[in-house]
């Protein structure tokens, strides 16, 4: 279907002006896509920065482009869709390898080179505007610390703001003295306080904010940044000793961050809660030590996994995927999916064109339009047959190595794309750069 369009809406967070909304957003793209005619198939928004492509909005969008399915992807402003220029020149890639065009109702600019030019001036232009944003933040923070005024009306658990000052609010100081009282004890740890508290004060903490609260040195009265170190800002709530005792336990404790020696899952396995990559972990506790993947978001209700068994159950997947022949069924699902058979069948027939042009059932204007059409299909069907055996080609050299290594070695040499496991630490897909769609564990005969 010609025009068909994908809209995109963004703002930095819900106080942002009725303006700059994503109701206005929505509205001005909407009757825009009336006025040209545009079907749009698809709304996608983020309420997050824009410096960042860590957005589950946005990565819909990007996925639909990649269906090859769009012309359009319509957003107000091109800083909607990022205010990093490398990050917009990924996507203008990834709309261009999919014949999608991006427009901007404020930054219109015509489809050639010289239009992505302006568009990437834009983008550029904002960049700037972030950085220097972020510029006067900083200094306007700054001059705050030096005059002894609170840097914003965010405060940690246990106060509230109240005309520029920090007051204590009685029952949340109560669940801020339980976790030190608690934790000082040495016998729980962030998990299982969080866990008690949500029993005792029916307050839900993660395990991440319970750490927070505990390395948070504002509950003694005194603020410290990177703008400085201001006395008397917050009311004092924890004393000075009982706060550095639970810094020794904490430091005792010994928590650091995983060492290498399985560095090829950094970043890949995904969190079936938020989605997020797990972080690795090394921890001493006396004589025990642990290895577990985590998710280190602290908005997250969380995740973790013991590595051992991680790795034991990605090596019994790959044994079976060794069994049932895992070359051959992963070249199979590429052809089964490649896109080569619809677009063949879109190739016009020349020799059929002009008996049509023979007989008078073509005008030569029109004869010309199907060549020309006929010459384009014939390009990308050439141009996929191409990208078709080098992706066989890849794929086959590094599966070649199911041949020369143990599964050990094996997962160490795998482009891996990301793990994923469910919630109940179940690992359920394996998933490769060369085919980063195709699931491994859903070849074949393989169980998940």
């Amino acid at each position: 279907m010609d025009n068909l369009a994908l809209a995109y809406y963004r703002v930095s967070s819900k106080r942002q002006g009725d303006r700059w909304s994503l109701v206005a957003q929505q509205e001005a793209v909407q009757k825009v896509a009336r006025q040209r005619s545009y079907s749009i198939a698809l709304e996608c928004q983020d309420v997050k920065s824009g410096s960042s492509m860590d957005r589950s909005g946005l990565r819909k969008i990007l996925a639909e482009v990649e269906t090859g399915q769009y012309n359009y992807l319509l957003v107000w402003r091109l800083n909607r869709l990022t205010r990093s220029l490398a990050d917009f020149l990924k996507m203008t890639a990834i709309c261009q390898d999919n014949d999608t065009q991006i427009v901007s109702l404020m930054e219109p600019a015509q489809e050639d080179a010289i239009g992505r030019l302006q568009q990437q001036i834009y983008v550029m232009f904002g960049e700037w505007q972030l950085g220097v944003l972020k510029d006067n933040q900083k200094m306007a923070y700054q001059q705050k610390m030096n005059e002894g005024k609170l840097l914003s009306s965010s405060v940690p658990l246990g106060y509230e703001y109240v005309a520029g000052q920090a007051k204590v609010v009685a029952a949340e100081s109560q669940i801020v003295q339980y976790i030190y009282a608690e934790y000082s004890l040495g016998r729980l740890g962030y998990r299982k306080l969080a866990e008690c508290i949500h029993q005792k004060f029916d307050y839900a903490l993660t395990p991440n904010g319970v750490a927070k609260i505990l390395r948070n040195r504002v509950y003694t009265g005194v603020l410290e940044n990177q703008y400085g170190r201001q006395a008397n800002l917050f009311p004092r709530i924890i004393e000075d000793r009982q706060f550095e005792h639970v810094q020794r336990i904490r430091q005792s404790r010994q928590v650091t961050k995983k060492h290498a020696s399985n560095e090829f899952l950094q970043h890949k396995v995904v969190c079936p809660v938020c989605g997020g990559s797990l972080t690795p972990t090394h921890m001493i506790r006396g004589h025990r030590q642990y290895d577990y993947w985590y998710c280190a978001r602290s908005a997250c209700s969380g995740i973790r996994i013991n590595e051992a068994d991680l790795l034991a159950q990605l090596d019994a997947h790959l044994m079976t995927l060794i069994d049932n022949h895992l070359r051959e069924r992963l070249l199979e699902e590429i052809r089964q999916r490649s896109v080569m058979k619809p677009m063949v069948s879109q190739m016009i027939d020349q020799t059929k064109l002009f008996q049509q042009f023979e007989t008078g059932e073509l005008s030569s204007e029109e004869l010309a339009e199907q060549l020309a059409q006929a010459k384009v299909i014939k390009q990308r069907v050439t141009t996929n047959q191409i990208a078709q055996k080098q992706l066989e080609l890849k794929v086959r050299g590094l599966l070649s190595k199911l041949d020369q290594t143990g599964t050990e070695g094996l997962l160490a040499g795998l482009d891996i794309d990301h793990i994923e496991i469910n919630g109940l630490k179940q690992v359920t897909g394996l998933f490769i750069q060369p085919v980063p769609k195709i699931n491994l564990f859903k070849l074949g005969d393989v169980d998940t």
